[in-house]
């Protein structure tokens, strides 16, 4: 990870990027199904800060993410539910990849925080549930890549410290995927 910071005030300015090869070798000895995989990611990011003053904090962000299959996700051993339910992983799932933009502001008094933010995240290879029939008439549920996904939100959070034993947590959440 190379990251680098700059202030220049009022803005400050943070941006990186972490980098991640993937060696990955399985090999199912039952069917000899073989699965190779060799590349490498990047992973951008980019913050710029505003101080509008002591309390008030704007800010704009981008990243770049990665989502990766769990084991269950990728293991292909079925798993049998009842007499014709069956589960089984995909070993051949890929990552899930996100871009993601954020503008925020923060508003700090006292003992009260008010946090604001608007985002938009675009998602590729979204993993999805898959359910079918098969041949025999059982019910088999596996994963796949087949989605993008595009999501629009606005999250606001609350928080006010009303005394030693007590603080108050509020967030509205509006999304739109």
């Amino acid at each position: 990870y190379i990251a680098y910071r700059k202030s220049f005030s009022p803005f400050s300015l943070k941006t990186g990027v972490r980098v991640e090869q993937t060696i990955w070798d399985s090999k199912l000895l039952t069917t000899g199904q073989s699965n190779h995989r060799d590349f490498i990611d990047y992973f951008p990011s980019a913050h710029l800060t505003y101080k509008t003053g002591k309390a008030s904090v704007f800010s704009l962000g981008y990243s770049r993410r990665i989502s990766r299959p769990s084991v269950r996700m990728l293991n292909p051993f079925l798993k049998f539910i009842d007499a014709i339910t069956i589960r089984t992983g995909n070993p051949l799932l890929s990552p899930e990849y996100t871009h993601s933009f954020e503008l925020s502001h923060v508003l700090s008094w006292k003992k009260t925080t008010l946090n604001s933010s608007l985002y938009f995240r675009n998602t590729s290879n979204t993993i999805q549930k898959i359910s079918y029939i098969d041949s025999s008439g059982n019910a088999v549920t596996t994963y796949g890549n087949f989605r993008f996904d595009k999501d629009l939100g606005v999250e606001v959070y609350f928080t006010a410290q009303l005394n030693k034993w007590y603080r108050l947590h509020n967030q509205l959440q509006f999304f739109r995927i």
